[in-house]
């Protein structure tokens, strides 16, 4: 099992520089999408069904916690 200390190198403070609005069913996801997008980032990692039925956005690969661990099995 992966451990807390273990992940937090990994871990960045982000300011949002894109705003990404009328993108999800839920219009309090877009946010997470907007963070994702800001940061760069190249997984959005959720259990929201709502944010993984996109499976992307962008560049950004939106997975579930169980998918994205099998990357690194």
């Amino acid at each position: 099992m992966i451990q807390m200390k273990e992940v937090l190198p990994f871990f960045a403070v982000t300011e949002d520089t894109q705003v990404v609005e009328g993108v999800c069913k839920d219009a309090e996801d877009d946010k997470f999408l907007s963070c994702a997008l800001s940061a760069n980032a190249s997984f959005l990692v959720t259990g929201d069904e709502d944010l993984r039925s996109l499976t992307r956005f962008k560049s950004v690969r939106i997975l579930s916690p169980a998918d994205f661990l099998k990357k690194f099995d």
